[in-house]
């Protein structure tokens, strides 16, 4: 029996193969970027990179609202889809709500021919017409945390179960970069608060308590001090007041949550 392979199917391997090796480095690309000090929104980084790996014509981000039975369009990659950013769809009725709440990827041929597609959204300007379509979950400590929408219009190449699973996996990457961007901004968040509440007391415990003192003893000398000296004082003391007033409303701004 002759076990050669053809040189249709040894086009095929290598064209599998390569686009394994384009994923696997858009992984390694995207977990580099997401974990660099600098660099583009994590979210759009994975959009950008999986459109790009996949011939996509459209990437979306999809997460939960706070309320949890919306699903909103965070990220849209691709031609003329800045209008689908900030879109609310029932999570309820589309194909990312399902891979949310199953954890499950999702591949069409043709979104149309499925009842729950979050592609059928209309917006200002054209409809984006969505054909075949793929959707993976993006997890977290808590279970998916979103999902990775990639899509090309109506009468483009369907994607297949290979570019399913690549697509999975490198999701499953993103979704682990992800988790450790979150904790490292969290981190660096924590350090700066810290920084707040540390300049805060100082400002408090040093700056305000000296000028304090400081108005409270030029208080006392009005009783002493004749004009026209005694008129520059008051005027220091009204300075004096004003500046331990802004340095209150300082320390009260370090300590707000809310401004930070």
């Amino acid at each position: 029996m002759n076990s050669r392979v053809s040189p249709v199917d040894g086009l095929a391997l290598y064209a599998a193969e390569q686009r394994r090796r384009e994923w696997l480095q858009a992984s390694i690309e995207v977990t580099r970027s997401l974990l660099s000090v600098s660099g583009e929104d994590p979210l759009h980084a994975v959009a950008r990179a999986a459109n790009s790996i996949a011939g996509a014509d459209l990437t979306l981000v999809v997460l939960p609202t706070p309320a949890g039975d919306q699903l909103m369009i965070e990220v849209a990659y691709g031609e003329s889809t800045e209008d689908l950013v900030g879109i609310v769809v029932d999570a309820r009725q589309s194909i990312s709500g399902e891979v949310i709440r199953t954890g499950q990827p999702v591949l069409a041929v043709d979104v149309a021919d499925r009842p729950n597609g979050v592609e059928q959204v209309r917006r200002k300007g054209p409809v984006v017409m969505v054909g075949p379509v793929m959707v993976v979950p993006l997890f977290g400590e808590q279970g998916a945390r979103g999902a990775l929408l990639i899509a090309r219009r109506c009468g483009g190449e369907p994607f297949d179960h290979e570019d399913l699973e690549l697509a999975t996996s490198f999701a499953n990457h993103a979704a682990v970069a992800l988790e450790l961007a979150d904790a490292r901004e969290t981190q660096q968040r924590m350090s700066i608060l810290e920084d707040r509440h540390r300049i805060a007391a100082d400002l408090h415990d040093h700056v305000l308590q000296r000028l304090f003192a400081a108005g409270m003893t030029m208080q006392a000398m009005t009783a002493s001090v004749d004009s026209p000296h005694l008129d520059r004082l008051e005027e220091l003391i009204t300075d004096t007041d004003a500046t331990i007033a802004q340095i209150r409303a300082v320390i009260h701004e370090l300590n707000d949550l809310r401004s930070f």
